[in-house]
Formats: C-alpha cells, sequence, structure tokens
C-alpha cells in the first residue's frame, strides 16, 4: 500500500467485521470502497454486505473475494437478483466480484426473489469435484483443451 501511496487512503480494522461494521455506521461513516475477505459463512458474508451497504457511498464500489465458495456464490446472486441498485463489473481476476453502487433502492418489505438455483447448486459441485480430481485424465484433456 505504501509503494501505490495508498496508505493515507486505507483504514485496516484487525477485528471480526461484525464488531466494527456496526460501530462505523452507528459513527455515521461513509466509505467509497468496501473490500471484504472474512467470514466466509454464508450467514458472516451475508451480515458483511448488509452493514457495507448502509456504510458504501452511492457510486462506491463493493469488492468480493473469495468467489468459489458457495457461500459467496450464494451472495452474488442474492445481490444480482435482490439488489437492482447494484451493477456487477467483469475483473480479470475469476477470484473477485466487483459491485458498483449505482443508488438507493427502495424496495417493499415483501420483496424477495429466489437466488439459489438448480444451475448454481451444479456450478459448485462441478468446480468442487473438478478441483479434487484434478489428475484425472479427462480433467487434464479438457483443462488442455480450454488453453
Amino acid at each position: 500500500m505504501k509503494k501505490l501511496r495508498f496508505e493515507n487512503n486505507l483504514e485496516f480494522y484487525n477485528e471480526f467485521s461484525y464488531e466494527t461494521l456496526p460501530k462505523l455506521l452507528k459513527e455515521s461513516r461513509k466509505f467509497d470502497f468496501i473490500f471484504i475477505d472474512g467470514d466466509h459463512r454464508f450467514d458472516g458474508i451475508f451480515l458483511d454486505f448488509f452493514y457495507s451497504d448502509l456504510l458504501l457511498m452511492n457510486g462506491g464500489y463493493f469488492l468480493l473475494h473469495d468467489t468459489w465458495l458457495r457461500s459467496t456464490q450464494y451472495l452474488i446472486k442474492y445481490i444480482e437478483k435482490n439488489r437492482k441498485n447494484y451493477y456487477r463489473l467483469k475483473t480479470p481476476l475469476k477470484n473477485l466480484c466487483l459491485f458498483h453502487k449505482l443508488g438507493n433502492y427502495n424496495r417493499s418489505w415483501l420483496h424477495f426473489k429466489e437466488f439459489i438455483t438448480l444451475k448454481s447448486y451444479f456450478t459448485f459441485h462441478s468446480k468442487i469435484w473438478i478441483s479434487t480430481h484434478s489428475n484425472n485424465p479427462i480433467i487434464k484433456l479438457l483443462y488442455l483443451l480450454k488453453r
């Protein structure tokens, strides 16, 4: 961060996000960029998004790490299906997911769109199978063909 001269623009909190994020909200803090790489369980990552959304300025960016994890994939699907005020941007790194907050989104308190799909279930399990069977000749062939 020092080499990039970001040290004055970066705040790092060495504590759990479920402790830090509510404090920042209570202080009426706002951020233009939030990077989440913490608790990888769905309830934890969902809570991170919930508070980050309240802390993020309109026009700000929300970056997720470890997109190969099922919990992160579910959060991404939740945002895409239920939060029309977020636009997903393409990144060159497959392990990151970047969202741009376009503005506030006033939803009905009854609003909810299903985000867990059969496709997401099979996508996750196929990735796990491939990663645990990397010595399989068929997987090696598919990898070579992909190049």
